[in-house]
């Protein structure tokens, strides 16, 4: 009996280390870990730094696809900022022009620039690091298992 409570006991502790997480972090250390049971919304929200107006992009993270960019929106054209119909899926909805597509990444890195705002919001969580964090910080998105993720990458 003892046996089977020790092997059951370290099988959980292998799935808990081993299990994908969303990681978000800077140099000073880990902005969220959060473990991908079901998929997670990020929408990444800045001020364009030529244009000056609101850009959101939409992301969809889960344990299989990693990171997946599937819409941006936006109000105005410009340098940077994606138009024709081999980005995607193009329209307008009403003071906005959207961009539905399909991108996969392995990891995003994001800089906090001078007005951009740069916010996240995870699953409805508002995380505004422009507050926190200096011009020029980096910021760190990436999926891994959770010892990989938390201890090597």
């Amino acid at each position: 009996m003892r046996k089977i409570i020790v092997i059951s006991l370290a099988i959980v502790i292998l799935m808990i280390l081993f299990f994908p997480c969303l990681f978000i972090r800077n140099v000073s250390g880990f902005l969220i870990i959060k473990p991908l049971i079901s998929d997670v919304d990020l929408k990444i929200n800045y001020i364009h730094s030529v244009q000056k107006t609101p850009v959101e992009e939409c992301l969809k993270i889960n344990k299989f696809d990693k990171i997946r960019l599937y819409e941006t929106r936006y109000q105005s054209f410009g340098v940077g900022l994606p138009f024709s119909e081999e980005d995607g899926e193009f329209h307008q909805e009403g003071n906005f022009f959207v961009l539905k597509m399909n991108r996969q990444f392995k990891n995003l890195f994001l800089r906090v620039g001078k007005e951009t705002n740069l916010t996240l919001n995870v699953d409805g969580d508002i995380l505004p690091v422009y507050r926190t964090m200096a011009i020029g910080s980096r910021v760190e998105i990436y999926v891994e298992p959770f010892i990989i993720g938390r201890f090597f990458t």
